[in-house]
């Protein structure tokens, strides 16, 4: 959480930083104690079980620190526990390097007894949970009593979030990406994270497909520009009317691929305004998808896996955000290969609505700022 100390804040706005800065550490400090009273410390554990849900952003986001615990405990068995939501979601195990864990325990549809029964036969000696960044001090409560009935050692649990004075914290505070703030919960535990590092499970065979698939369409890999145009939330999905000036700005000198899910190929059949446009959604596995996406001077995104995986493979990220959520907590990196677009001075911003009939803060968006910056970016690209 880093609070921006240069706009100017009425005495109104003082309170609500205080009381929020205030809040966090006072919750966070309740935890560590209820912590210390259930846990004990566990200097080399021989069994490790880690504990983080999501799909493949959420998943993307824990890899650095997920791998940061492998190398602090390179003897040690280290199973992940995951719910993705839901069972046609990608999980961590279609995305994490086999080198990093033992075994990843989808718990989907299993009871609260069948999940317990089931863990305790494993004894483990250490639990971590990577938790969400919303998660709420009640479920982060409601967790570490839960895992102390797994293992006697375990730590991880923290607030990412507090949800009053929302307004307030737009105007003064932006959270920490989400790598960064489970870097930082494993650093606090002796556990330091390359936030860089992202061994993802990419095999030969993804690239030898990729390579095939664009030689048979003829796509020129070394002229190439990505996009993303799904979503997991209908509104966080930039309007194909935007997307498609941006396509517009860089054919026929790029080729541009649109990659994502099946359910996204018809909408991107709409962006192929002529030959140098790829509909490959529902192509590729999430692997071939990164290897796709490693092979592009830029990639477009709205905030969705895809975006994630960008960033993670090292291609320079454009990425619209709605104003639903806080800043920076999902953002890519701060980095000169990244640009971020997020409006603001939007009246229901912080909505944090999983629906929304009008999504205004994305479409605010202009597709002239987009390819300007993605032009940017493929010419730092060329100078380095």
């Amino acid at each position: 959480m880093i609070v921006n100390n240069h706009k100017k804040a009425t005495f109104k706005d003082s309170i609500g930083i205080n009381s929020v800065l205030f809040s966090f550490r006072l919750l966070n400090l309740l935890l560590r104690l209820l912590k210390g009273v259930l846990f004990r410390k566990c200097r080399n554990p021989s069994r490790i079980l880690v504990f983080r849900t999501g799909s493949l952003g959420d998943s993307l986001c824990a890899i650095p620190t997920i791998a940061a615990i492998r190398k602090k405990y390179p003897e040690a068995t280290i199973d992940i526990l995951t719910n993705p939501g839901r069972s046609t979601l990608i999980s961590i195990d279609q995305l994490l390097s086999p080198t990093v864990f033992n075994r990843v325990i989808n718990y989907f549809e299993l009871s609260r007894r069948q999940l317990v029964s089931m863990l305790r036969q494993n004894k483990y000696e250490l639990v971590i949970e990577l938790p969400q960044a919303n998660a709420k001090f009640s479920q982060l409560v409601r967790n570490t009593l839960f895992f102390r009935l797994i293992a006697p050692c375990g730590w991880g649990w923290e607030m990412g979030k507090i949800l009053f004075y929302r307004k307030v914290q737009e105007r003064f505070i932006e959270y920490d990406t989400e790598v960064v703030r489970l870097a930082n919960i494993a650093a606090k535990n002796g556990v330091p994270v390359d936030i860089n590092y992202f061994p993802l499970n990419i095999t030969e065979a993804d690239r030898n497909y990729v390579v095939q698939k664009y030689q048979e369409l003829g796509i020129r890999p070394e002229r190439t520009v990505g996009i993303a145009i799904g979503a997991n939330r209908p509104q966080n999905r930039w309007p194909l009317e935007n997307v498609e000036k941006v396509v517009r700005f860089f054919t026929p000198e790029y080729d541009v691929v649109i990659l994502g899910g099946k359910e996204d190929f018809e909408p991107a059949s709409k962006l192929c305004v002529n030959a140098s446009v790829f509909n490959l959604c529902g192509a590729f596995t999430p692997m071939q998808s990164a290897v796709a996406i490693q092979k592009c001077h830029v990639f477009l995104s709205n905030d969705t896996g895809p975006m994630h995986l960008s960033y993670a493979v090292g291609t320079p990220t454009v990425a619209t955000f709605t104003s639903r959520d806080f800043i920076g907590t999902w953002f890519p990196p701060k980095s000169d290969k990244n640009i971020v677009f997020r409006s603001d001075d939007i009246p229901c911003s912080i909505c944090l609505s999983e629906y929304c009939g009008n999504n205004i803060c994305i479409q605010a968006i202009r597709p002239s700022l987009v390819s300007a910056a993605m032009a940017r970016l493929i010419d730092n690209k060329r100078l380095n």
